[in-house]
């Protein structure tokens, strides 16, 4: 039984944000499988096809970064940091600790904590933050060339790019790892993770 207010909405998206998470990466394998029929024929339609995976990537990061939200919103400021002198610091603060006590309510319902593999948002914020990434990968390539939406193995793409730092953005379909500027993110448990999710909204939905 929920103790939270109106929480079922919160499911609802829940619900909402991990189904379209879940069809994102779904349609980046599939864009992945037309890439490999058509292998060795490069055309528009593979270079098409090469977008739609990383779209669809970026798509299903966006929204397993909204599913974390739900599940931990923002913290509230501390008390003694705020003023509260006026109405709507008031109901800033009010509403925080609404949020925070929703985000407690639904990792309770769901039987999610801190280990769960979508909580982890730095891959989504290199993505959201690109232009900024760029700007860094300027300040400290020494090479002055890049290597960017590859598919495929890391260790092949070292014949292109000596420091993988110059390796903006590649997939390897076949670990499920998606590599930004030397860092790795291994897709495969977030995906788990939100199948649960999906599955525990869909119940807790009806």
């Amino acid at each position: 039984m929920s103790t939270t207010p109106n929480v079922e909405y919160h499911i609802a998206e829940v619900l909402t944000q991990s189904s379209y998470a879940l069809a994102a990466i779904q349609a980046s394998t599939r864009a992945f499988q037309y890439l490999m029929e058509r292998k060795g024929v490069p055309d528009d339609s593979t270079e098409f096809a090469t977008n739609e995976v990383f779209r669809n990537l970026h798509s299903f990061l966006a929204h397993a970064c909204n599913v974390s939200q739900l599940f931990w919103p923002d913290a509230p400021i501390p008390r003694h940091e705020l003023n509260l002198t006026t109405p709507a610091e008031k109901r800033a603060w009010k509403d925080a600790q609404l949020w925070k006590e929703r985000g407690e309510e639904l990792r309770r319902l769901f039987g999610v904590d801190d280990t769960a593999a979508f909580k982890d948002k730095r891959l989504r914020n290199h993505l959201e933050h690109f232009d900024a990434r760029i700007d860094e990968w300027l300040s400290d390539t020494t090479m002055g060339s890049h290597v960017d939406l590859n598919i495929g193995p890391l260790e092949l793409v070292g014949a292109y790019a000596t420091d993988l730092r110059d390796v903006l953005r590649n997939y390897d379909p076949y670990k499920g790892e998606f590599t930004f500027r030397g860092e790795s993110y291994d897709l495969v448990p977030i995906h788990a993770a939100l199948e649960q999710v999906y599955a525990k909204a869909s119940e807790l939905h009806k």
